[in-house]
C-alpha cells in the first residue's frame, strides 16, 4: 500500500497509527536522501524482508513529481510507502499523479486542532474542556504532543485523569510553567522572583492582556463555554485562538478594567522595546512590569 499523507501537524497521527499496527521493518529517507529512497524502492529480492518506506519532508523534494511516479509503480507486495507532506492548501497537480495511492490530508486548522483534541481525549480519557487545555498547553507540533501525552500516560499508570493528578509532570514542561505564572499574575497573586523565561512570560502576558481587551470591547461578562464557542469561535476577535483558552481570560476581567487592560498592553509594548533595545535589563523590566500589574 502506497500512502500520501499531506497538510498541518495532525496528519503525522495517520502516520503514526499506521506505523504502530504494523510488523515491517520501518525505513526512513527526507529532502536529502531521495536517490536512496528510488533505489530501495525499486531493489527487489526474493529474501527481502516486508518493509515500509518513509519518506519524511517530502515538501521539500525538488522533484517531487517524479518521485511520486516512481512509487506508483510500485508493484511489490512486500513493501509499504509513507509520503509525508506538509501542506498549508492543496496542490491539485500533485493530486493528480496519485493514482496508486491512499491519500489522508487535513489543511483546515479547525480540523487540524479538532483531530489533535480527539488523539489526547483518546489517549488520557479526558473531556474536551482538559483535551483543549492540555492543547494550548503543549503546543499543536504532534511529535512534541505525542512525547508529553506518552510522559502523562506512564505517570498515571492506570489512574483517572485529572489536572490535579498530572501537575508534577508538567510541571517540567515549560509552556505549563508559563500558563500557569501567567494566571497567577492575572489573579493578582504575588509571585517569587526572580522568575525564568522573562521574555516568554512578557509576551505571554501581552497576549492574554489583548484578548482580554476584546473580551471588554463586546462586553462579554457572564457566559457559559458552550455559549460563549458558539458564538465567538469564528469571530474575527478571536480568529485562529483556542476558543476555551479564550474563555478562560473572561474570569480576570474584573480584576482590569478596560482602561487598565489598554494602559497594560501598551507597557509590554513599551518594556518589550526598552529591553530589545538595550535600554532596560531583562529582569528589572519584566519584574517592573509584573509588579505595575499586581499594584
Amino acid at each position: 500500500m502506497n500512502y500520501f499523507i499531506s497538510g498541518k501537524s495532525a496528519r503525522k497521527i495517520y502516520i503514526d497509527n499506521i506505523l504502530n499496527n504494523s510488523d515491517k521493518n520501518k525505513m526512513y529517507f527526507d529532502e536529502n536522501t531521495v536517490s536512496e529512497f528510488l533505489s530501495e524502492l525499486n531493489a527487489g529480492s526474493l529474501f527481502s524482508e516486508p518493509t515500509i518506506l518513509i519518506l519524511k519532508n517530502a515538501n521539500k523534494v525538488k522533484d517531487i513529481n517524479n518521485v511520486i511516479k516512481n512509487v506508483n509503480l510500485n508493484t511489490f507486495n512486500d513493501k509499504d510507502v509513507i509520503i509525508d507532506y506538509e501542506a498549508n492548501k492543496e496542490n491539485k497537480k500533485i493530486k493528480e499523479l496519485l493514482n496508486n495511492f491512499e491519500v489522508h490530508e487535513i489543511l483546515d486548522d479547525r480540523e487540524n486542532k479538532n483531530v489533535l483534541i480527539k488523539y489526547i481525549q483518546e489517549r488520557l480519557k479526558c473531556n474536551s474542556k482538559d483535551s483543549n487545555n492540555i492543547l494550548e498547553i503543549i503546543g499543536q507540533d504532534f511529535y512534541s504532543l505525542k512525547n508529553e501525552i506518552d510522559k502523562i500516560c506512564s505517570y498515571l499508570n492506570g489512574e483517572e485523569f485529572s489536572f490535579d493528578n498530572i501537575k508534577p509532570i508538567l510541571s517540567k514542561n515549560t509552556n505549563f510553567f508559563i500558563f500557569n505564572l501567567t494566571e497567577d499574575i492575572l489573579n493578582k497573586k504575588m509571585i517569587e522572583f526572580p522568575i525564568k523565561e522573562n521574555m516568554a512570560l512578557l509576551s505571554s502576558l501581552s497576549n492574554d492582556f489583548e484578548i482580554m481587551y476584546k473580551l471588554h470591547i463586546l462586553d462579554i461578562k457572564n457566559i457559559n463555554y458552550n455559549n460563549f464557542k458558539s458564538q465567538y469561535e469564528n469571530h474575527k476577535f478571536f480568529k485562529n485562538l483556542n476558543p476555551y483558552y479564550v474563555f478562560k481570560k473572561i474570569q480576570f476581567l474584573k480584576n482590569f478594567s478596560k482602561d487598565r487592560t489598554k494602559e497594560l498592553i501598551s507597557l509590554s509594548f513599551e518594556t518589550d522595546l526598552k529591553i530589545k533595545t538595550g535600554l532596560l535589563p531583562l529582569e528589572d523590566g519584566v519584574e517592573a512590569y509584573i509588579l505595575e500589574i499586581l499594584k
